[in-house]
């Protein structure tokens, strides 16, 4: 449902976190605000650890969420509990990355 690229800058100390919903995937741009909003949110609920541990190890990041969607899901029913599995997925693999 999600991706994730990371890119770390031990110059800069800050963590940016960018969100994208492709139009070719969300063609109405309701759907597309809507998802990018989940993610905020889930990102904003779940994301403490990941922030505290970049924060901790004097590491600086750029995060890109992008929304590949799924077969068989309608984009208007997806809710939070859809999107945070991905999220804590993709957040393990950030882990284990730095």
């Amino acid at each position: 449902m999600l991706t994730g690229f990371l890119l770390t800058d031990t110059n800069d100390k800050n963590i940016a976190i960018g969100f994208s919903v492709p139009k070719k995937r969300v063609p109405h741009a309701v759907d597309r605000n809507r998802i990018r909003r989940l993610m905020r949110e889930c990102v904003r609920e779940h994301g403490g650890e990941l922030f505290t541990i970049f924060r901790e190890k004097n590491v600086g990041a750029k995060i890109v969420l992008m929304f590949k969607g799924e077969k068989g899901k309608q984009i208007d029913r997806l809710s939070l509990r859809d999107v945070v599995p991905a999220w804590l997925a993709i957040q393990q693999q950030i882990l284990k990355a730095i």
